[in-house]
């Protein structure tokens, strides 16, 4: 993990910014879609983890489904006694 990249900082100011000024309630769009994606890629995570683009209108500010792909190393720690490829991301909501 990239120890200098805040992600949640970044996702905060993302949902209190211009384009959501914090009231992402309803539903994310594919734009914030990407921008998730690429913020858990600056993150430098060790696993594979993109946002569900078929569950977008079930993801809104701190609360988004996600899709885990493959380990990109031999840590399974963290989804240990998960037998799916799905989960829901979460951090402090921004309200």
């Amino acid at each position: 993990m990239n120890e200098t990249y805040n992600q949640e900082k970044v996702l905060y100011d993302h949902f209190t910014g211009p384009k959501w000024n914090g009231w992402c309630s309803e539903k994310i769009d594919e734009e914030t879609a990407d921008f998730i994606d690429q913020c858990l890629r600056n993150s430098h995570t060790t696993h594979d983890i993109s946002v569900d683009r078929e569950k977008l209108d079930m993801s809104h500010e701190a609360w988004v489904y996600v899709n885990i792909g493959q380990y990109l190393d031999e840590d399974f720690s963290l989804f240990y006694g998960f037998d799916t490829n799905q989960g829901i991301l979460t951090w402090n909501n921004s309200d």
